[in-house]
């Protein structure tokens, strides 16, 4: 902020930002939360700031990319509700880094990745990925990434091919 400050940047309210954007080829878009989701914040306690992180899908040629920051199952449900059809992505980047409080089989139905990457530090305190979590991406039938076991994780694409490589391969 101090440097939007000092920098004299003009900074748009949530409300009145643009959703859609187009940077050298790659269609961006803040799919959620909802632009009024600041007043609906005041009467809905579990609009915390998890549940209120920019949801941006990618899409690049033939592939998508969604990033869901750390929503939880309740703000999974309204992104279902509000763009439930505009969430299919090739590749999902973990709700919550796999935490059990996301990655809903109604969000992942809609999502219906082919790759799922997992954002955690190795042997973390919060031990994330849950197991339960990964069972559920197991039952998809996705190729799963972990940084926590993979180490970086780099994702290469012309929009015509999509390449992945692990840091750390011969794991999962």
């Amino acid at each position: 902020m101090k440097i939007i400050k000092e920098g004299n940047i003009d900074v748009p309210k949530f409300k009145d930002m643009s959703r859609t954007f187009k940077i050298n080829g790659v269609a961006l878009e803040i799919v959620y939360p909802e632009r009024n989701f600041l007043d609906k914040r005041k009467k809905d306690k579990w609009r915390d700031t998890n549940n209120n992180c920019l949801v941006v899908k990618a899409d690049f040629g033939k592939y998508s990319f969604l990033l869901p920051g750390d929503i939880m199952k309740r703000a999974e449900r309204e992104l279902v509700s509000v763009a439930g059809g505009n969430l299919e992505s090739t590749v999902l980047i973990a709700p919550h880094h796999g935490s059990k409080s996301s990655s809903s089989r109604l969000f992942l139905d809609k999502v219906n990745p082919e790759y799922i990457i997992i954002s955690s530090g190795w042997k973390n305190r919060f031990h994330f990925p849950h197991p339960s979590v990964l069972k559920r991406y197991s039952g998809l039938g996705c190729k799963i990434f972990r940084t926590d076991i993979n180490g970086a994780i780099t994702m290469v694409t012309g929009g015509q091919s999509l390449e992945i490589r692990p840091y750390i391969t011969g794991s999962k």
